[in-house]
């Protein structure tokens, strides 16, 4: 007999447990003299750096604007807000990315601009990118070196990957005193593009954060939270990761809840994950949507219950923004509220939509669930040869849930052949991860 996960997994909660990943400096690059030919040129830019802060306000906020490129010399300013592109609302910084890029280089654009309480248009005349980071850069303007150094590390789609070339770029920056050209050579040894080197990013990273760089403090941070590089010491990443939070960046905020939550680094506080999640959701950490929902769904933190409001949580961060990523787990969560019909309507089709994704996202017990839901006709047409794929699938990365459900297959024959020794050799494997119910199963087989 197969078996379901009946309740909100277990392993949903890891989610509220997880260390994050560092994330990667703030988008835009950097520059050196014998890059000439060999960056492809056509791609649109306003020569500005962007960042989505909060939902409260629609738009895409200037948070850097490159000396002499077209956003300069049309007059726009660092804090001011972007609210549309030729009349089409720019609702967020995916909003404002997707119709740049559907522009090319010489184009007059006009833009809707929030300055203070004012709201004006500005018309802008886009330059290709490539030629303002590069003459930006020749220039002495290492904002456009670094800009030019993310193009030729291969970030932006049709750029080429000139990893070595971006690294030059990269030094070039931070030498010259920008702190996100040191939190980039972080990311450089950390993630080895070059030669893995924790001290060296731990280097990098500690310079980006004392120069300003609020993503440079969350990558600080975490060689302190998990001992690489440095040894470990959870109340310096605390102190580090709230730095960083304050300064805007998403993840420094997913990271103080997270280790409040655990309590390290500091004493727990209620109410503090609350607001450090509901911060880092709304500026685009994902994984800090799903543990903001998780708190509301099961009333954490000093708040009552409220499965609908976790719902539209998990909504944002099973969505994403469309641009830069979204959070699995939600995925997942959202779909056992779905198959219950908690905050949200029952709804089987929805709910064998959102175990999918979760499960392309890499959750192992989504796979799983989705493979019962097919072998069971839960709401969807039953296929039993489909099923027992997801369960291989959900086995082989690790849900023992999986494992369960295709030792049955094989026991069974269902969607597989008849294989006494495969099934035995499946419930062993869940066995061994802590899955009782296999363990007795296994035992029975093996009594025969």
């Amino acid at each position: 007999m197969t078996r379901t996960s009946c309740c909100l997994l277990l392993l949903l909660c890891a989610g509220c447990a997880r260390e994050a990943q560092p994330p990667p400096a703030q988008e835009e690059g950097r520059t050196a003299p014998e890059t000439q030919a060999k960056v492809e040129e056509g791609r649109a830019t306003l020569g500005a750096r962007m960042r989505d802060l909060s939902t409260a306000i629609r738009g895409a906020l200037v948070y850097e604007v490159l000396a002499g490129g077209p956003a300069d010399r049309a007059g726009l300013l660092t804090g001011d807000w972007i609210h549309s592109i030729d009349g089409a609302p720019v609702e967020s910084l995916c909003a404002y990315q997707t119709a740049l890029a559907k522009r090319v280089p010489g184009e007059d654009v006009t833009l809707a601009v929030r300055r203070g309480s004012e709201t004006f248009p500005v018309t802008v005349r886009l330059g290709d990118a490539v030629q303002v980071y590069r003459e930006t850069c020749d220039q002495g303007e290492m904002l456009g070196c670094l800009l030019l150094g993310d193009h030729y590390k291969g970030k932006p789609a049709g750029a080429p990957a000139d990893r070595a070339l971006a690294r030059k770029l990269y030094e070039q920056a931070c030498e010259a005193g920008l702190a996100d050209g040191c939190g980039s050579l972080g990311d450089w040894y950390f993630y080895g593009w070059g030669i893995p080197d924790d001290t060296r990013a731990f280097s990098y990273y500690q310079r980006a954060c004392r120069r300003g760089s609020a993503s440079g403090c969350a990558s600080y941070a975490f060689l302190y939270a998990t001992g690489q590089g440095v040894e470990r010491d959870d109340a310096r990443a605390m102190d580090l990761y709230v730095r960083s939070c304050d300064g805007g960046d998403a993840m420094g905020c997913y990271n103080v809840g997270l280790m409040y939550q655990q309590g390290r680094g500091a004493d727990r506080a209620q109410g503090v994950a609350l607001e450090t999640y509901t911060k880092g959701c709304a500026g685009g950490s994902f994984m800090a949507c799903t543990n903001l929902g998780y708190i509301y769904q099961h009333g954490q933190e000093g708040v009552a219950p409220d499965p609908a409001r976790a719902a539209a949580i998990y909504e944002r961060g099973c969505s994403g923004d469309g641009c830069v990523g979204w959070d699995p787990k939600s995925c997942v969560n959202l779909a056992v509220l779905y198959r219950r019909g908690r905050g949200v309507p029952e709804d089987k089709v929805r709910t064998a939509e959102l175990f999918e994704k979760g499960c392309y996202g890499g959750e192992a017990d989504a796979c799983a669930n989705l493979g019962y839901m097919y072998g069971e006709a839960e709401g969807i047409e039953r296929d039993v040869s489909g099923a027992a794929e997801l369960y291989e699938k959900a086995c082989g990365m690790g849900s023992s849930l999986g494992c369960y459900n295709l030792a049955a297959a094989h026991e069974n024959g269902a969607g597989v052949d008849v294989d006494a020794a495969l099934a035995f050799q499946y419930y062993e494997k869940a066995c061994t991860a802590g899955d009782e119910p296999s363990c007795e199963r296994a035992a029975e087989l093996k009594a025969r």
